[in-house]
C-alpha cells in the first residue's frame, strides 16, 4: 500500500494535465514519481513486470521512479503531478478508487492552477497541495484497512454464532469481546456487513431450528425452546410469535391440518 509509511518528505516538481488517444506508451524508468488522477479513462491500464492494474475516471495511480512501463488506452485524460520522494521506497504500480473522487480532482485542479500561476511562493503552493493529497490518500488507506481488520474480526464472531446459536449462554457482550470491540461497536460493524443487529441474527437462526424441530414433532415446547438457547418456553412463544406471526402452536396445527389435507387426497 503505498504512503503507508509514519513519515515521508516529497519535494515537488511539475504539474500538467494531457491526454491520449488510442494507443500503447512506453515508459522508461523515470528519476522521479508521478501521482494521477483520471479525469477520464477509457480501457486504460498499466502493464509492468508481468502486472496489470486498471483504472477508470476518478481513480488515483502512482507511479514510482525507475520503473518501466507500458500503458494501453483508448481515451485518457489526466491530471499529473511528478515529486521526489523521500524516506519510502516503492517498486510497483498502485492505483484505488476513493470513496470522494471530486475532492481530489478540486485539489488537483487547485495545485495545477497553482503551478501555472507561477508566483513567487509557487512551489511552496503546490507542495502544501501535493501534501495535502498524500495526507487524504494516507487517511482513506488507513481507514481501509481497520474497516478490513473489523471485516476479519465480524466474521469470527459469526463463525462463533454459527456453531453456538442454541447455547444460551452466547451474548452480544462476549462477542464483541470475542473481536475485542466494544459492545457498541461491534453492534454497529456487525450491522453494517450483515444488514441486521447480531441478536436479529442470532434469533432468526434459532427461530429456523425451531421450525424444523416443530415439524419433526419429536419434541415438546418446552424441549424446543430450551434446544434452541431460550430461557423458556414462554418466552420462545414470545419471540416465534413475533418473528412468523404464529404461536408455535399454531404453526403446528397449521402444519398438521395442511398434511392432513394432502393425505386426504
Amino acid at each position: 500500500m503505498f504512503f503507508n509509511s509514519k513519515t515521508f518528505a516529497v519535494k515537488f516538481i511539475e504539474a500538467f494535465g494531457y491526454s491520449e488517444g488510442p494507443g500503447n506508451n512506453v515508459v522508461r524508468g523515470r528519476s522521479y514519481n508521478a501521482l494521477s488522477y483520471r479525469l477520464e479513462a477509457v480501457d486504460t491500464s498499466f502493464d509492468w513486470k508481468g502486472s496489470r492494474a486498471e483504472v477508470g475516471a476518478g481513480d488515483i495511480c502512482f507511479t514510482p521512479a525507475r520503473l518501466d512501463f507500458t500503458r494501453t488506452t483508448q481515451r485518457d485524460v489526466v491530471l499529473v503531478v511528478h515529486f521526489e520522494l523521500y524516506g519510502a521506497d516503492y517498486a510497483d504500480i498502485e492505483t484505488f478508487s476513493p470513496a470522494d473522487p471530486e475532492a481530489y480532482r478540486t485539489l488537483f485542479e487547485e495545485l495545477l492552477a497553482a503551478y501555472e500561476k507561477n508566483a513567487p511562493d509557487r512551489d511552496c503552493a503546490c507542495s502544501a497541495l501535493l501534501y495535502r493529497i498524500l495526507g487524504l490518500i494516507c487517511t482513506e488507506k488507513a481507514e481501509e484497512v481497520e474497516e478490513s481488520r473489523d471485516r476479519a474480526r465480524i466474521r469470527v464472531a459469526c463463525e462463533r454464532i454459527d456453531s453456538h446459536y442454541c447455547d444460551p449462554d452466547l451474548t452480544i457482550s462476549s462477542l464483541a469481546r470475542l473481536c475485542g470491540m466494544s459492545e457498541v461497536y461491534f453492534r454497529r460493524t456487525f450491522e453494517g456487513e450483515f444488514g441486521m443487529s447480531p441478536k436479529k441474527y442470532i434469533t432468526s437462526l434459532r427461530i429456523k431450528k425451531a421450525v424444523s424441530m416443530l415439524e419433526s414433532n419429536y419434541f415438546t415446547l418446552a424441549e424446543v425452546a430450551e434446544r434452541t438457547g431460550f430461557c423458556d418456553a414462554k418466552y420462545f412463544g414470545t419471540v416465534f410469535h413475533r418473528v412468523t406471526g404464529r404461536t408455535p402452536a399454531k404453526y403446528v396445527a397449521d402444519k398438521c391440518a395442511m398434511k392432513s389435507r394432502w393425505d386426504v387426497q
